[in-house]
Parts: C-alpha cells; structure tokens; sequence
C-alpha cells in the first residue's frame, strides 16, 4: 500500500470512527465541529519562515470526537490560486490537567508555478509537491491562561525535487486571554526555534500576537518572524503579517 493510499485509508478509519461509534449514546462523546476564515495581507506558512508574499485567504474545518480529529487547511492567494493545503489527522496522547501532548499526522499538498512547454508553447502552470508529515507537541500547563512547551515536525518530500526531510523544532509559551480591559484580551505566542532542511539549517525567532473580544468570533492577529542565524536562503530575514479572522 503506497503512503498516499495509507493516509487516505486512515482518514477513512478516523471519519467512521468519529460517525459511526458504537458507544452508547449517553456516555459517547459529542462530534464537535469548528473552523475558521481568515484574511491576511501576507499569508506564511506553517513554518513562519516561509512566505506567500501577498495576500491569502485561510480556511480551516476540524471535525472532532473524543481525543480524534480530523482537520483541513485550506489556503489561497486572494487571487484565487491555490497555496497549499494540509490533511491532518491528530490524536489527544494525554490530556489533564498540568500536562497535555498531542500526536498527528497529515499530508501536504504545496501548490506553486512552473513554467512548462506545451505543444511547443511555453506556459505557466500550477504544479503540485506533496509532503508528508508527524508532528509531537508535548505542554505544560502552568496556569489558566499560561502554558510553556515544545512543538516538534518532521516532514518528508514525496516528490522529486522537493526537500527530502525538513525538522522544525519550537520551544515556546503561550499567553492567552490575558484581560485588557472589560471584555478585551490579548493573547500572546512566542517562539524559539530550529529549522533543518536536508543539511542546511538556522535558528529563528517568532511570535504571534491575537486581539479579541470575549462572545465576538472576530479576532485580530499579527506575526512577525526574524532569523537569528542560519545556512537556509529560502526565506526572508524578516516576516510579518496581519490577519483578520472569524471563528465558529
């Protein structure tokens, strides 16, 4: 079984799981779903370091029960032409109330422009790198609003040409729904990490910051990401970006 045909074989498995449990119904947990849209005027990816460049549309759809879920990133330029897209399947490991780490996988789906001959005629085309993806993030949960921990990725090319393997390891804290006043908060998200693409690597600093009001599914967010040191020439020295967002 090819990796592609696996990865759609346990998405199966996790979507009958989460449809068709034979729990009973009054101890079952509840299917539980959420999501977001979002607009930026610079849209970065999953690893800050690497960005679209001009502005992007965001979605994203989770679909969960109990400790699984089955999430979808979708991402767009506002021009319409696909960014990437992410499949992921993620599992709750541990879950109480000082310590929490979860587990998941996905498959990546990175869209760029090519140019091509076609009939003997150049064109531009959308062409497609698949990656696939495992991820660990273990935290510790150091108070209501204040957590401290380590996000861990490794990625894999399945294509020719794209990165063979890609670690990105992140220690960082989060500060959410710290009161500003009445029913505004802020939350705030730094991050240290190191980044290894094959053989070159870097270490990069980033954080994102969230504005929001409480029973509002508005939110205002900003994230800034700057290389301390690295080998990587993909990338930028400096990201940073604004994004409005609506949550349900």
């Amino acid at each position: 079984m090819s990796k592609i045909n696996l990865f759609l074989f346990l998405i199966f498995l996790v979507i009958n799981s989460l449809s068709f449990g034979q729990e009973n119904e009054s101890t079952a947990p509840k299917i539980h779903v959420s999501g977001s849209a979002a607009l930026t005027n610079n849209g970065i990816s999953l690893i800050p370091n690497f960005s679209l460049g001009e502005p992007a549309a965001l979605f994203n759809l989770s679909v969960a029960k109990g400790k699984l879920s089955f999430d979808t990133d979708f991402n767009f330029s506002i021009k319409g032409k696909p960014w990437y897209i992410l499949y992921w399947l993620r599992y709750q490991v541990i879950n109480n109330k000082k310590f929490q780490m979860g587990a998941a996988t996905h498959l990546g789906l990175n869209f760029k422009p090519s140019d091509m001959e076609i009939n003997s005629k150049p064109e531009n085309m959308i062409t497609t790198d698949r990656y696939w993806v495992v991820e660990l993030f273990p935290r510790y949960l150091a108070g209501k609003n204040t957590s401290v921990g380590i996000y861990y990725l490794h990625s894999i090319g399945l294509d020719p040409g794209t990165v063979g393997n890609t670690n990105f390891v992140t220690l960082n804290a989060n500060f959410s729904h710290l009161k500003l006043y009445k029913d505004i908060y802020l939350g705030v998200n730094p991050q240290l990490y190191y980044l290894k693409q094959d053989n070159p690597d870097g270490f990069y600093f980033t954080s994102t910051i969230i504005l929001g009001k409480d029973n509002c599914p508005l939110s205002i967010s900003s994230l800034i990401n700057k290389e301390i040191k690295t080998a990587i020439t993909a990338g930028e020295n400096f990201v940073w970006n604004i994004c409005l967002k609506y949550s349900f």
